[in-house]
């Protein structure tokens, strides 16, 4: 019953829904979209992070300070027989320093650190393009599913409606004593069986758009309809297909800076046996009161200098170590941009060559769209005027659902392939 009232009120829901465009729906989702939010949050902190001195290239200043106050019991006895006695003697130290350290020398560390930083900073945003990329992709796989299913639906109608002209002539026909139960009872079941199959395919249809406005973080019962599917572009030769694809591949970019950062980290390992030089100041100030015992008052203050000299002479083999994990993962991440650029020549491959086929077909599923329209109509006719039976006008309605949903498939399987060869890029 819940059912029948929603296919009764449908066309009302369906004229008020607003109209969602793929390059709208993508356009939501890079401004709402949760893994894009957070991989532009990282980015931001590799950006963050890019400095020169976190890099330790900038010297290093502090300011240390500290009062202290102490009440004590104070007895003492000197050798000239004097004696002083305080129950209750207050002692207050006041110390400060300014100190100020510069790394004079390091064996290059400190200039690999900092383009280690920078390599982060751009792996962070090539990261994010890989990620803006990945989602477009994802929003137009859940927009083409939403129209896929839309335009099943629209075909389910068209078969129903057929059906449901058949099934009234057929008991017309019973009526005026010119057909037979068999014929309409046969019209009543296909009839029941488009009704199934629209209330199902409009629950997968609902089903669909809960989840596109998921993806593209708006809340999940807002109603829409998809806008009409664009023209399928047109791609270049695929030997120039496949150079753009090495040079601009947001993965194969990732991979590549990934690689970037593996070389540096090896070049700070290869140096870790190199001495470091650093320049130390510092300008102290000490005061110290008390009014007990020998001295009541004391007070220094003044600069100082001095340089730092720090070289392993022997680590247990901890920096060979370090040296040749920081080799294997250079090598490791040499390997997996090799192994993406075979990957994504195999998909480029395959997927144009999908296209091509899609492309073909698509022409000829269309015009057995049109064949099968005028094929039912003559159909629909000829047993209207008594020249044909039940069975001929079924066979060429089933042709017609056949021809419709082959269309369709057709048209989402080219849109699709269409939208990862897209994606590669």
């Amino acid at each position: 019953m819940r059912a029948f009232l929603f296919l009764l009120f449908f066309p009302i829901t369906l004229a008020a829904q607003d109209s969602l465009s793929l390059v709208k729906a993508i356009t939501i989702a890079l401004e709402r979209n949760y893994d894009i939010q957070l991989s532009s949050n990282e980015a931001a902190i590799a950006h963050l992070n890019n400095t020169r001195a976190n890099a330790g290239l900038l010297p290093l200043v502090t300011l240390n300070a500290s009062d202290n106050l102490s009440a004590v019991n104070f007895q003492q006895r000197l050798s000239n027989g004097t004696e002083i006695s305080r129950p209750l003697g207050i002692n207050n130290a006041f110390n400060a320093s300014l100190n100020a350290s510069y790394t004079l020398y390091s064996g290059g560390r400190l200039y690999l650190e900092k383009g280690r930083l920078e390599a982060l900073d751009e792996l962070g945003k090539k990261q994010l393009q890989a990620q803006i990329q990945q989602t477009s992709l994802e929003v137009s796989l859940a927009w083409f599913q939403v129209a896929i299913l839309s335009a099943t639906v629209n075909n389910l109608q068209e078969v129903q409606l057929a059906v449901t002209e058949r099934y009234a002539l057929a008991k017309n026909r019973l009526e005026f004593g010119f057909g037979n139960q068999a014929d309409v009872l046969q019209a009543q079941i296909d009839l029941n069986q488009r009704n199934q199959a629209l209330i199902l395919t409009q629950n997968s249809l609902n089903s669909a758009k809960f989840a596109l406005n998921t993806l593209i973080g708006r809340d999940p019962g807002i109603a829409f309809q998809t806008a009409p599917m664009e023209e399928t572009p047109r791609f270049p030769a695929l030997d120039t297909m496949v150079q753009e694809l090495l040079q601009s591949n947001d993965n194969l970019e990732v991979l590549r800076q990934t690689l970037r950062v593996s070389e540096l980290v090896e070049q700070q390992a290869n140096i870790l046996q190199k001495p470091i030089l650093s320049l130390n100041g510092a300008y102290n100030f000490t005061r110290s009161d008390n009014n007990a015992g020998f001295f009541l008052f004391n007070q220094q203050h003044g600069p100082n200098v001095g340089l730092n000299f720090s070289m392993p002479l022997y680590t247990g083999g901890n920096i060979e170590r370090q040296q040749a994990v920081a080799k294997r993962n250079r090598a490791a991440a040499e390997l997996r941009v090799e192994q993406l650029q075979a990957n994504l020549i195999q998909q480029l491959f395959s997927l144009y060559s999908q296209f091509q086929a899609f492309e073909q077909t698509n022409g000829l599923v269309t015009a057995n769209v049109e064949y099968a329209r005028q094929q039912q109509a003559i159909a629909m006719e000829r047993f209207r005027q008594g020249q044909s039976t039940a069975l001929d006008i079924r066979e060429a309605q089933l042709i017609l659902e056949n021809a419709l949903f082959a269309q369709t498939q057709n048209r989402f399987d080219l849109q699709v392939t269409s939208a990862r060869l897209n994606a590669l890029f």
